[in-house]
């Protein structure tokens, strides 16, 4: 740890970090705290770090990801995803998003609430219709079932 410290406190490391700190201290007191150059302090909540996370796409929590997943958090979940990449950016998205929303799908059908499946299959599940019809068919036909879990194919 000290020799990054003194690397950063070197002649030639000051002129490459002079613009940075220039624009924004981190106060010394607070690792939560950010100085800014007019000399006012502006506390920075986790949510404001997840948030700037996602705009500027810099950073990917998996962890947290996992954890709305194994929480069955997945509107979150899609929105925590929605910060970093859409459904149309590329197929990798699309399958992420279509593997959430039909998880989604196979917990309502597992809680046998038939209303909400109906509702997830229309409402999240029909953009992927297009790109896979026989897939969208199967799933479709899971409603038919008592136990979902009888398709040969789960």
């Amino acid at each position: 740890m000290l020799d990054f410290f003194s690397q950063l406190s070197s002649p030639a490391s000051e002129s490459i970090l002079a613009p940075l700190s220039a624009q924004v201290s981190i106060s010394a007191g607070c690792p939560d705290t950010v100085a800014s150059p007019v000399g006012f302090s502006v506390l920075q909540p986790p949510q404001s770090v997840e948030l700037l996370e996602q705009e500027s796409g810099f950073y990917f929590n998996m962890k947290h990801f996992e954890d709305l997943m194994q929480g069955g958090e997945s509107d979150e979940l899609e929105r925590y995803l929605s910060g970093f990449t859409k459904l149309e950016d590329n197929r990798y998205s699309m399958k992420i998003f279509f593997e959430i929303r039909k998880q989604k799908y196979l917990e309502a059908l597992d809680r046998h609430d038939r209303a909400k499946a109906v509702e997830i299959l229309m409402k999240d599940l029909k953009v992927f219709a297009s790109f896979n019809e026989e897939l969208f068919k199967e799933i479709t036909q899971l409603l038919t079932l008592e136990n979902f879990r009888q398709n040969e194919q789960m």
